[in-house]
C-alpha cells in the first residue's frame, strides 16, 4: 500500500466497528509507505483502539526519520492506554538516517528495531 492507503487504514484503526480491537499483528512490510503514511498509522495508534496489538512490522518501506518518530510516539501512546502487549515495532530497511535514530534514542530498544 502507499501512504494514501495508510491514511485509509488509519481511519479504520480509529473506528470501533472494524474489529481492530482484536488485532494482534499489523504487517505492512514491503510497501511504499512514506513519512506521511507513517503519520497516518501513528494517528491510528493514538486512537487507542488496537489494545491487543503485539507486532507492528513496517520493514522495507520508505519511512524516514520524521515518520519513525511519529511511529514511536504512536507506539508509546498505545502502551500508555493499557497495551503492554506491544512487543515489536520494526522499521528495518527504511530511510531512517543516523540523526533520526539519535532522536529516537529514547525508544525502548527491547521492542523497537531499525
Amino acid at each position: 500500500i502507499s501512504s494514501t492507503g495508510a491514511g485509509e487504514l488509519s481511519k479504520c484503526m480509529q473506528s470501533q466497528k472494524f474489529g481492530f480491537k482484536r488485532l494482534r499483528q499489523l504487517l505492512l512490510a514491503q510497501n511504499i509507505i512514506e513519512d506521511s503514511g507513517a503519520h497516518h498509522i501513528a494517528t491510528g495508534l493514538f486512537a487507542g483502539i488496537c489494545v491487543r496489538l503485539e507486532v507492528l512490522d513496517l520493514n522495507s518501506n520508505m519511512i524516514g526519520s520524521r515518520g519513525a518518530i511519529n511511529i514511536l510516539r504512536g507506539s508509546e501512546s498505545l502502551r500508555t492506554v493499557g497495551n503492554n502487549r506491544l512487543s515489536q515495532v520494526s522499521l528495518r530497511n527504511n530511510k531512517v538516517r543516523a540523526g533520526g535514530i539519535t532522536k529516537l534514542g529514547k525508544a525502548p530498544t527491547s521492542f523497537f528495531t531499525f
